[in-house]
């Protein structure tokens, strides 16, 4: 299928195989050549499984961040060339984006390039925040944040200490609704789907998680747990990001450790079994939360 593919694309059936994950909604990867030079011309993402509507899912939030009303989204955004269903397979072709991954190249990155780096994506985070912002339904909210917090509350977790933070949390959260609001959220927006180029171009790839059904903040968390950054970057990003946005510094750290429970709730009670071998780095960043925020939580 990927052959025939390759050669309605391009005329050629030339591609090379990118890998993939084994798993019932893992993708096989390739790169199609041009016909008449050595150069890459489309990615394609093909569902192993069929029956799959992920990379349907994709297709949308991407033409959906592209059409939105502020175009400094729209550069960003992988271009989608076409999707189909061949055989009960997805197929979702993307014109090729000649890069780096950011979670390979911002080690390497001088201090200064890093911050400029940081606040770059920041600014374009928050503006696909943005760009769905609607109000947070009492449904969204038991959803998003007080059914998992619950769930982990009522279990026989180990991990009791961590109880009263996660309490504390969802009380503040509950207390303050009215400070929330629905939002685009990307699901996985961390390093590896970040590319950039040379001439300082982005593309943010694999949007199969993302949802307009989302939660503020998440998105900028998951990029600053996932890569690694000085305590002033971090700060200087979340206070834009927060300004920005007009949410309120009081709830950040709640949001935090809501965020930290949603992401990893089957992990947590199964990594770390003391308070005092704190092996699962998420347990310890919920542990070392400070409820006043001083953004060093982060890390």
């Amino acid at each position: 299928m990927l052959a025939q593919l390759a050669k309605e694309l391009t005329g050629n059936t030339r591609f090379l195989l990118q890998g993939g994950f084994e798993s019932s909604k893992g993708c096989v990867f390739a790169v199609v050549m041009h016909a008449s030079k050595s150069t890459p011309a489309f990615f394609v993402k093909m569902a192993r499984a069929p029956g799959t509507n992920f990379l349907a899912r994709e297709q949308t939030n991407i033409e959906f961040v592209r059409n939105a009303r502020d175009k400094k989204l729209c550069p960003c955004m992988p271009v989608v060339k076409s999707f189909s269903r061949r055989n009960d397979h997805e197929f979702l072709v993307l014109e090729y984006f000649e890069g780096h991954k950011l979670s390979d190249s911002f080690p390497a990155l001088d201090k200064n390039r890093q911050e400029s780096t940081l606040r770059e994506i920041t600014g374009w985070c928050a503006a696909l925040t943005n760009c769905s912002r609607s109000p947070l339904s009492k449904e969204m909210f038991e959803q998003l944040i007080a059914n998992p917090m619950r769930t982990f509350l009522s279990s026989n977790s180990s991990e009791s200490y961590l109880k009263p933070k996660i309490e504390q949390s969802l009380t503040l959260l509950e207390n303050n609704f009215s400070g929330l609001f629905a939002a685009f959220e990307h699901g996985d927006f961390q390093g590896n789907n970040i590319l950039h180029n040379t001439t300082g171009d982005y593309c943010f790839v694999d949007w199969e998680s993302g949802t307009t059904h989302g939660l503020p903040a998440v998105d900028l968390f998951h990029l600053l747990y996932n890569i690694e950054s000085s305590h002033s970057h971090a700060k200087d990003c979340m206070t834009a990001y927060i300004k920005d946005l007009g949410l309120s510094m009081e709830l950040i750290p709640s949001l935090y450790i809501a965020f930290l429970v949603r992401k990893h709730l089957v992990n947590l009670s199964q990594r770390v079994r003391t308070r005092h071998h704190l092996q699962d780095p998420l347990l310890a960043m919920i542990y070392g939360v400070p409820m006043n925020f001083d953004f060093r939580f982060i890390f």
